[in-house]
């Protein structure tokens, strides 16, 4: 879609007809509540655990963070202690079972800031004497720096580690291990990103674990600490739960029955195109969860992708019916310019580094499911990659062709089966 005012992208229940083409297909009467396109969609799926770890760890290093991810991937990083006092530094980042000294270089899981004074402000140095974790203002040793004392805080961020940026990922929730020596040594307050402290939070000698809310980078903690007392620490079992965002870079949530529209301006390459979200073709959990999906109409192609993991993190067996309105053509053209016309090319895998368009193919079948369903389901046999053999079956087929003279001008419409993000011609 070129630019924001030329028209809207709408997302409603499907009302389509097509006439039958080569396999059959009955009028498309979808019914569902429309839904607001814009965003924001506020659900997330699971990322990974990080988790860290304030006790002696095997190396002689005093901490270790740990990263966990969905797919079982493991990554660590320890934390060792520097003089003078017990100061923190990283090692790099390792992941588990792989021999590479440093595959990321550079780059950290989580960061760790020291803040002084009153207004705070970056000073001090963050410390581990022992087994706790806090931050010292003024240069002493021993038991007294790791605490978060009168006038001190410690800032917690998610660190450089690429994936982060790259996949946006946040914190949804998590546990805050804290210990707490003395009575005297008071509350806990919390500030989430650049928000203010909350209200006092009770900490019970010798330690409670307090839930985490969500932020997006960083989460800043500190006591009530007076200079009679020492202040609160942070020990081993602090764990964050992280989340990246479904819909990405796509447009819309949808959710099974509902359609996307995205409709074509002036001198494009087509006049409409809906994508239809049937149910799901296969799987046990069919249909519980919105997706992201994006339709485009540019100058030069229809483009559209539906996501596959859905936006509260459960993975969905997508099936769509896209339905094109081509913009129309000149039918007083020499013959074999119309024919060219209507010949429709689409690239399978619009996010590769190159298109690589092929000519459409036609589903081998292609049948609703009857008695008709809410939301409707189909029975399709898709075609063998007729243009790469090792390819599979193709990921969209052509339903129906339908091409009718109207003032002069070929009008085409086309419906397709399928799932994935082509680019169609």
């Amino acid at each position: 879609m070129d630019g924001n005012a030329k028209r809207r992208i709408g997302i409603c229940a499907l009302s389509v007809s097509v006439t039958v083409g080569a396999i059959g297909i009955a009028s498309l009467n979808a019914s569902g509540e429309g839904l607001n396109p814009a965003g924001p969609y506020p659900a997330f799926a699971p990322y990974g655990t990080l988790a860290l770890e304030v006790e002696p760890q095997p190396g002689d290093f005093e901490g270790m963070l740990t990263l966990t991810l969905v797919d079982g991937t493991v990554l660590t990083q320890a934390i060792e202690t520097t003089n003078p006092c017990a100061k923190i530094a990283l090692e790099p980042i390792k992941i588990q079972g792989n021999p590479a000294d440093d595959p990321y270089p550079g780059e950290n899981l989580l960061d760790f800031e020291s803040l002084i004074g009153n207004p705070l402000a970056a000073g001090g140095s963050v410390q581990i004497p022992g087994s706790v974790l806090g931050v010292e203002s003024g240069t002493n040793c021993g038991v007294p720096t790791g605490q978060l004392g009168p006038s001190e805080a410690l800032r917690m961020s998610l660190g450089s580690f690429g994936d982060f940026d790259a996949k946006s990922v946040s914190v949804q929730s998590g546990t805050l291990a804290i210990g707490k020596t003395d009575n005297k040594d008071k509350q806990l307050r919390v500030a989430y990103d650049t928000g203010a402290f909350g209200t006092d939070i009770a900490i019970a000698e010798p330690g409670t674990n307090v839930t985490s809310g969500a932020f997006a980078d960083s989460i800043t903690l500190r006591s009530t600490a007076t200079l009679s007392s020492r202040g609160l620490s942070v020990k081993s079992g602090t764990v964050f739960n992280l989340v990246v965002p479904t819909i990405g870079d796509f447009e819309n949530a949808v959710p099974c029955d509902q359609t996307v529209t995205d409709f074509g301006a002036s001198g494009e390459i087509a006049t409409s195109a809906t994508f239809y979200r049937a149910f799901d073709n296969k799987g046990t959990a069919r249909c519980t969860d919105e997706v992201g999906v994006t339709v485009d109409i540019t100058n030069s192609v229809v483009s559209w992708d539906n996501a596959t993991i859905g936006v509260n993190g459960i993975a969905q067996n997508v099936a769509g019916l896209m339905t094109i309105g081509w913009a129309p053509i000149d039918a007083s053209q020499a013959p074999e310019v119309v024919q060219n016309a209507l010949a429709r090319e689409i690239d399978y895998d619009a996010a590769g580094t190159a298109a690589e368009f092929v000519p459409v193919q036609w589903c081998t079948s292609f049948a609703e499911v009857l008695p008709v369903t809410t939301p409707r389901e189909f029975e399709v046999d898709m075609p063998a990659n007729a243009f790469d053999p090792d390819a599979g079956d193709v990921p969209w087929c052509l339903v129906s062709d339908t091409q009718q003279l109207v003032d002069g001008n070929i009008v085409q419409t086309q419906v397709y089966y399928g799932q994935g993000d082509p680019w169609n011609r």
